[in-house]
């Protein structure tokens, strides 16, 4: 049937938005200087895992510990920008997404790392359930 579009192409078209709202938000809360938010876009238990240059942390308290011990002015963080983004789909509740992040501090110190994210779908919503990003 040429040009028709299946309900699983539609359903994958849909998880894909709203992995790029998850992504979306995650910025908006980066940019805002909002750690409550952006640890919203987490998994909220001890399943998830935070893992950058030499450290891992797991569960979600651990993982705000270590968002404020590296970034205690939130106010400060800069502007955040993803890149180069793949969202890959490898089931109905599980995604893989890599890419590039910037940091523009305005002040020279520019950063910039590679990431990939393991998504899971609970509840129809998509969740972080693993951060990997490159120091």
């Amino acid at each position: 049937m040429s040009g028709a579009v299946s309900s699983f192409d539609e359903a994958a078209e849909a998880d894909r938005a709203a992995i790029r709202r998850l992504l979306d938000s995650h910025l908006e809360s980066w940019n805002g200087g909002d750690l409550d938010g952006l640890l919203d876009t987490y998994v909220q238990d001890e399943s998830v895992r935070y893992a950058s240059a030499s450290t891992v942390v797991h569960g979600i308290d651990r993982v705000r510990e270590r968002f404020r011990r590296a970034y205690p002015d939130w106010s400060r963080l800069g502007e955040l920008r993803y890149e180069d983004v793949v969202i890959t789909l490898a089931g109905p509740a599980d995604a893989l997404v890599f890419g590039r992040a910037w940091i523009s501090r305005g002040d020279g110190d520019d950063a910039t790392s590679l990431f990939s994210l393991h998504l899971k779908k609970r509840d129809g919503q998509w969740w972080i359930a693993a951060d990997h990003t490159s120091a």
